[in-house]
Protein backbone atom coordinates (compact mmCIF):
# COMPACT_ATOMS: atom_id res chain seq x y z
CA UNK A 1 0.00 0.00 0.00
CA UNK A 2 1.20 3.32 -0.49
CA UNK A 3 -0.06 6.80 0.06
CA UNK A 4 0.27 10.54 0.22
CA UNK A 5 0.73 12.18 3.20
CA UNK A 6 -1.38 10.82 5.65
CA UNK A 7 -3.16 9.01 3.18
CA UNK A 8 -4.00 5.31 4.68
CA UNK A 9 -6.33 2.62 3.99
CA UNK A 10 -6.99 -1.31 4.26
CA UNK A 11 -6.88 -4.80 2.05
CA UNK A 12 -8.52 -7.86 2.60
CA UNK A 13 -8.26 -10.50 0.45
CA UNK A 14 -10.78 -13.41 -1.05
CA UNK A 15 -9.78 -16.36 0.12
CA UNK A 16 -9.09 -15.18 3.20
CA UNK A 17 -5.90 -14.39 4.44
CA UNK A 18 -4.52 -11.09 3.75
CA UNK A 19 -6.51 -8.36 5.95
CA UNK A 20 -3.66 -5.26 6.41
CA UNK A 21 -3.09 -1.84 6.29
CA UNK A 22 1.17 -1.32 5.18
CA UNK A 23 2.52 -4.38 4.23
CA UNK A 24 1.39 -8.15 3.87
CA UNK A 25 1.79 -11.31 2.14
CA UNK A 26 0.35 -14.83 2.37
CA UNK A 27 0.46 -17.80 0.07
CA UNK A 28 -2.24 -19.41 -1.83
CA UNK A 29 -3.20 -22.43 -3.40
CA UNK A 30 -1.65 -23.06 -7.23
CA UNK A 31 -3.81 -22.00 -9.68
CA UNK A 32 -6.86 -20.30 -8.14
CA UNK A 33 -8.05 -16.84 -8.10
CA UNK A 34 -7.71 -14.07 -5.37
CA UNK A 35 -9.67 -11.27 -5.09
CA UNK A 36 -8.09 -7.92 -3.52
CA UNK A 37 -10.51 -5.34 -2.24
CA UNK A 38 -8.99 -1.95 -1.33
CA UNK A 39 -10.82 0.41 1.32
CA UNK A 40 -9.84 3.91 2.34
CA UNK A 41 -9.71 5.17 5.57
CA UNK A 42 -11.75 8.25 6.72
CA UNK A 43 -10.11 11.65 5.00
CA UNK A 44 -8.44 9.37 2.03
CA UNK A 45 -9.44 8.19 -1.60
CA UNK A 46 -8.57 5.20 -3.42
CA UNK A 47 -6.33 5.86 -6.06
CA UNK A 48 -5.82 2.61 -8.08
CA UNK A 49 -3.67 -0.17 -8.49
CA UNK A 50 -0.09 -1.39 -9.64
CA UNK A 51 0.96 -4.30 -10.25
CA UNK A 52 -2.61 -6.32 -10.77
CA UNK A 53 -3.34 -8.95 -13.04
CA UNK A 54 -7.12 -8.00 -13.86
CA UNK A 55 -8.74 -4.78 -12.22
CA UNK A 56 -12.84 -5.24 -11.79
CA UNK A 57 -15.48 -3.51 -12.31
CA UNK A 58 -15.64 -3.28 -9.00
CA UNK A 59 -12.35 -1.95 -8.77
CA UNK A 60 -10.87 -4.71 -7.32
CA UNK A 61 -7.80 -6.30 -8.19
CA UNK A 62 -7.72 -9.96 -9.26
CA UNK A 63 -4.95 -11.87 -9.42
CA UNK A 64 -3.80 -15.48 -11.26
CA UNK A 65 -1.87 -17.63 -9.25
CA UNK A 66 0.01 -19.48 -11.67
CA UNK A 67 3.19 -18.63 -9.89
CA UNK A 68 5.59 -16.06 -8.15
CA UNK A 69 3.30 -12.66 -8.25
CA UNK A 70 5.38 -9.14 -8.17
CA UNK A 71 4.25 -6.97 -5.07
CA UNK A 72 0.37 -5.42 -5.37
CA UNK A 73 0.51 -2.00 -4.57
CA UNK A 74 -3.16 0.32 -3.59
CA UNK A 75 -2.60 3.56 -3.90
CA UNK A 76 -4.15 5.99 -1.86
CA UNK A 77 -4.99 9.91 -1.86
CA UNK A 78 -5.91 12.62 0.61
CA UNK A 79 -9.68 13.26 -0.06
CA UNK A 80 -8.56 17.10 0.30
CA UNK A 81 -6.86 16.83 -2.95
CA UNK A 82 -8.36 17.01 -6.21
CA UNK A 83 -7.47 13.48 -7.36
CA UNK A 84 -9.23 11.85 -10.38
CA UNK A 85 -10.80 8.40 -10.32
CA UNK A 86 -8.79 5.66 -10.93
CA UNK A 87 -8.41 5.50 -14.80
CA UNK A 88 -9.78 8.83 -15.35
CA UNK A 89 -7.74 11.79 -17.06
CA UNK A 90 -8.01 14.93 -15.86
CA UNK A 91 -9.30 17.21 -18.42
CA UNK A 92 -7.19 20.57 -18.17
CA UNK A 93 -8.43 23.59 -17.91
CA UNK A 94 -9.49 26.06 -20.68
CA UNK A 95 -6.38 28.50 -21.21
CA UNK A 96 -7.58 32.02 -21.04
CA UNK A 97 -7.02 34.30 -24.30
CA UNK A 98 -5.10 37.53 -23.74
CA UNK A 99 -7.74 40.69 -24.98
CA UNK A 100 -5.79 42.17 -28.22
CA UNK A 101 -4.17 45.61 -27.43
CA UNK A 102 -6.40 48.08 -29.54
CA UNK A 103 -6.46 51.88 -29.68
CA UNK A 104 -8.86 53.50 -26.77
CA UNK A 105 -11.96 51.32 -26.46
CA UNK A 106 -14.80 50.51 -23.26
CA UNK A 107 -12.51 47.75 -21.73
CA UNK A 108 -13.69 44.31 -22.66
CA UNK A 109 -15.51 41.85 -19.38
CA UNK A 110 -13.66 39.49 -18.29
CA UNK A 111 -15.68 35.83 -18.33
CA UNK A 112 -14.92 34.37 -15.55
CA UNK A 113 -14.05 30.53 -16.11
CA UNK A 114 -15.78 27.68 -13.83
CA UNK A 115 -14.01 25.85 -11.95
CA UNK A 116 -15.09 21.51 -12.34
CA UNK A 117 -16.48 20.08 -9.01
CA UNK A 118 -14.48 16.62 -8.67
CA UNK A 119 -17.67 14.60 -8.18
CA UNK A 120 -17.51 12.54 -4.17
CA UNK A 121 -16.13 9.33 -4.30
CA UNK A 122 -18.96 6.35 -3.51
CA UNK A 123 -18.24 5.67 0.01
CA UNK A 124 -18.90 1.83 -0.54
CA UNK A 125 -17.52 -1.73 1.32
CA UNK A 126 -16.66 -4.85 -0.32
CA UNK A 127 -18.52 -8.16 0.70
CA UNK A 128 -16.12 -11.56 -0.25
CA UNK A 129 -17.62 -15.12 0.32
CA UNK A 130 -15.61 -18.03 0.42
CA UNK A 131 -17.14 -21.81 0.75
CA UNK A 132 -15.19 -24.50 2.25
CA UNK A 133 -16.81 -27.97 0.96
CA UNK A 134 -19.64 -28.32 -1.80
CA UNK A 135 -22.77 -26.07 -1.47
CA UNK A 136 -23.40 -22.36 -2.42
CA UNK A 137 -24.78 -19.16 -0.54
CA UNK A 138 -27.39 -16.28 -1.18
CA UNK A 139 -27.99 -13.04 -0.60
CA UNK A 140 -31.07 -10.79 0.60
CA UNK A 141 -29.60 -7.69 -1.47
CA UNK A 142 -26.38 -7.21 -3.26
CA UNK A 143 -26.41 -10.16 -5.87
CA UNK A 144 -24.59 -12.98 -3.98
CA UNK A 145 -25.29 -16.42 -5.18
CA UNK A 146 -21.90 -18.35 -5.61
CA UNK A 147 -19.94 -21.74 -5.00
CA UNK A 148 -16.43 -21.34 -4.30
CA UNK A 149 -15.72 -17.19 -3.94
CA UNK A 150 -17.76 -14.01 -4.98
CA UNK A 151 -17.98 -10.15 -3.74
CA UNK A 152 -20.27 -7.50 -3.71
CA UNK A 153 -19.50 -3.83 -3.68
CA UNK A 154 -22.47 -2.26 -1.34
CA UNK A 155 -22.94 0.69 0.54
CA UNK A 156 -20.73 1.30 3.85
CA UNK A 157 -23.61 0.58 6.62
CA UNK A 158 -25.49 -1.66 4.73
CA UNK A 159 -27.09 -4.93 6.47
CA UNK A 160 -26.74 -8.01 3.96
CA UNK A 161 -28.32 -11.58 5.13
CA UNK A 162 -27.06 -14.21 3.91
CA UNK A 163 -28.21 -17.92 3.62
CA UNK A 164 -26.41 -21.14 3.33
CA UNK A 165 -27.88 -23.91 0.97
CA UNK A 166 -26.10 -27.15 0.91
CA UNK A 167 -25.58 -29.38 -2.03
CA UNK A 168 -26.99 -32.66 -2.06
CA UNK A 169 -25.41 -35.51 0.19
CA UNK A 170 -23.45 -32.14 1.74
CA UNK A 171 -25.02 -30.63 5.47
CA UNK A 172 -24.15 -26.61 6.47
CA UNK A 173 -21.86 -26.69 9.46
CA UNK A 174 -20.97 -22.96 10.35
CA UNK A 175 -20.13 -19.59 9.49
CA UNK A 176 -16.83 -18.14 9.97
CA UNK A 177 -15.48 -14.26 10.24
CA UNK A 178 -17.45 -10.89 9.64
CA UNK A 179 -19.38 -11.58 12.85
CA UNK A 180 -21.25 -14.52 11.68
CA UNK A 181 -19.95 -16.72 14.46
CA UNK A 182 -21.74 -20.31 14.66
CA UNK A 183 -24.86 -19.86 13.67
CA UNK A 184 -25.98 -23.63 12.88
CA UNK A 185 -28.29 -23.42 9.80
CA UNK A 186 -29.50 -20.03 10.38
CA UNK A 187 -29.09 -16.67 8.14
CA UNK A 188 -26.36 -14.59 9.12
CA UNK A 189 -26.92 -11.30 9.31
CA UNK A 190 -23.93 -9.08 8.09
CA UNK A 191 -23.10 -5.12 8.87
CA UNK A 192 -20.75 -3.78 6.18
CA UNK A 193 -19.70 -0.79 8.22
CA UNK A 194 -16.07 -2.07 6.29
CA UNK A 195 -15.40 -4.14 3.92
CA UNK A 196 -15.83 -8.09 5.10
CA UNK A 197 -15.04 -11.43 4.57
CA UNK A 198 -17.52 -14.43 5.77
CA UNK A 199 -16.51 -18.10 4.78
CA UNK A 200 -19.22 -21.05 4.97
CA UNK A 201 -18.76 -24.61 5.75
CA UNK A 202 -20.07 -27.70 4.36
CA UNK A 203 -19.35 -31.00 5.21
CA UNK A 204 -20.61 -34.32 4.27
CA UNK A 205 -23.46 -36.49 5.45
CA UNK A 206 -22.50 -39.42 7.70
CA UNK A 207 -24.42 -42.11 5.95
Amino acid sequence: MSGDGSASGTIVSAPVGIDCGTVCEDQFRQGSAVYLTATPKAGSVFAGWMNCDIIQKDQSCMMSMTGPKPEVVARFHLATEATPAPGATATPAPVPTAAPTAAPSPEPTAVPVPTPTPSPAVNQAALSVVTVGEGAVRSSSGGIDCGPVCSASLEVGSQVTLTAVPAQGYKFKRWIGAGCGPAGKKPCTVTLNKSKTVKAKFVRKMR
